[in-house]
């Protein structure tokens, strides 16, 4: 019997020796995501990837915005996260014991700017375990140390008119594309049924864009309340998470905020601190940033997430413009090809000539929209650099007023803005050729991701990923060969893993 309780004794010292060798590593996700951002990476830590030696390590891989949460500051983020950790600690010590001084922090996004509040904020105010040591490292990538300029744009209503735009202009001419296949009959197009009937489209759609964002400055952004009410909300309750995106949280992101302000200038905790920045394609930026939307990188294989992926919606949105085109060219020939001559108003007769008249007036307006569609699809990745602060500009002198086929362009903004719906006259952004560029990821600019307080001083090589986009980040080739270079001791030795 002694001999039965020793071994099983032994067992268990061998047991926590091993768990007392692992080091723990902290997980944390962005902004509107949720621990599944990080799934195959942490998988790939522990079971190793092609390429990828698994590590000896304990992985807390959880979320500080669980169901009920108020998280709608940085503060509150912060402090949420610090019990979330705290937690997890409780059975290897606690905090302030060496396993949590010996365990680090890898946050993309938003989760670096909550890290730091952690580690240099919430941590120090604390009382009891709150006050004592979480972690003693921490790694961001694509995180807005210096702000998110698309926090600003989100709170100046400059995103909301970026939407609202694509919503009218973009939609219509796929709306416009559709209604031109459909035949109608000879009868009803003496009534131009064709123009009539995408009139009442067009009045339907633009109320419902209106309603959905702000068409300008002076209105309250809807941005929030629409992807939260009506996208991201239902999405994320789905599966038990509350969306996050019902906070006001991006507040405190933008440039200059108070509570970023007070993150970059509070006394910094001892931990070792490492950043890295991705650069996009800045002529594919929005395209890019809408694949990673649609397609989460946490969706596939671990260190899969290629920039051929991205290519492919890149093609396919080409071939879009391309087909928008054709469809606008042909229906401006068969307009000018159904039109009558003066004589054949007299050989023909009047009401088949008005008639063709009419369908022909229908396809241009058809072809107008359509137009419309491509122009923002031109237009689109230039505005969108300049939400993110990829690229500067004068909005109050890169403005005209586009009007639908039919409505007379006004030079006076107010005109403009006064047309009636169905007239279909709107302000639309025009890039300024004098414009400066900044590097980004398609969200965050490489300033603000390399602007942590405290970061040790890395090569441009160790710190660049480039051709990462701010999503795909978080599972592509560049993260693996990162976190190789980390783990190896690289960038400090603090972070040597086994």
């Amino acid at each position: 019997m002694k001999k039965i309780i020793t071994v099983v004794l032994m067992l268990i010292a061998s047991q926590f020796h091993l768990k007392a060798q692992q080091r723990i590593i902290h997980w944390v996700h962005g902004f509107g995501a949720n621990q599944s951002a990080w799934f195959p990476v942490v998988s790939a830590t522990r079971e190793g990837a092609p390429g990828y030696v698994p590590r000896n390590v304990i992985s807390n891989n959880g979320t500080y915005t669980g169901p009920g949460s108020a998280v709608d500051s940085l503060k509150k983020a912060g402090s949420e996260l610090s019990m979330v950790v705290q937690n997890f600690l409780a059975p290897y010590g606690g905090a302030g014991s060496q396993q949590a001084r010996n365990s680090f922090v890898i946050a993309h996004s938003q989760g670096g700017l909550v890290s730091r509040w952690m580690a240099d904020i919430s941590i120090p105010s604390g009382a009891g375990a709150n006050s004592l040591p979480h972690f003693g490292g921490l790694v961001t990538f694509g995180t807005p140390h210096l702000g998110a300029q698309i926090a600003e744009s989100r709170y100046n209503g400059q995103l909301d008119i970026f939407l609202n735009n694509a919503c009218k202009d973009f939609t219509g001419g796929l709306i416009s594309n559709a209604m031109a296949d459909i035949e109608y009959g000879k009868i009803f197009q003496l009534f131009n049924a064709r123009k009539r009937a995408g009139a009442l489209v067009d009045e339907l759609k633009n109320s419902l864009c209106d309603a959905l964002f702000s068409d300008s400055l002076s209105t309250e952004p809807k941005t929030t309340q629409f992807l939260s009410l009506r996208v991201l909300g239902p999405a994320l309750r789905a599966d038990g998470t509350r969306s996050i995106v019902e906070d006001p949280i991006l507040n405190d992101y933008r440039p200059q905020a108070p509570a970023l302000q007070r993150l970059n200038t509070a006394p910094l905790q001892p931990i070792v601190r490492v950043n890295f920045y991705g650069t996009e394609d800045s002529t594919q930026a929005f395209i890019r940033t809408t694949h990673y939307i649609a397609n989460p990188s946490q969706n596939i294989d671990p260190f899969t997430a290629t920039n051929a992926l991205e290519d492919s919606t890149i093609l396919q949105f080409a071939k879009l413009r391309t087909d928008l085109t054709n469809k606008a060219i042909a229906l401006e020939q068969e307009a000018g090809n159904l039109r009558c001559s003066d004589i054949q108003w007299f050989v023909i007769g009047f009401f088949e000539c008005r008639r063709r008249e009419n369908e022909a007036n229908g396809k241009m307006f058809e072809a107008s929209n359509i137009k419309k569609a491509v122009t923002w699809m031109d237009n689109n990745n230039a505005q969108w650099l300049s939400l993110i602060g990829g690229r500067t500009q004068n909005p109050t002198s890169t403005r005209i007023c586009e009007c639908d086929a039919g409505a007379i362009p006004g030079t006076d903004p107010n005109r403009c803005a006064s047309v009636n719906v169905r007239g279909g006259c709107r302000w639309v952004p025009v890039i300024n050729a004098n414009a400066r560029s900044f590097e980004t990821d398609g969200v965050v600019t490489k300033e603000s991701a390399l602007g942590m307080p405290g970061a040790i001083p890395l090569t441009e090589e160790q710190m660049h990923m480039p051709g990462s986009q701010h999503m795909q980040m978080r599972n592509d080739l560049n993260l693996r060969n990162k976190l190789n270079a980390l783990f190896r001791g690289d960038y400090n030795s603090y972070f040597i893993t086994n």
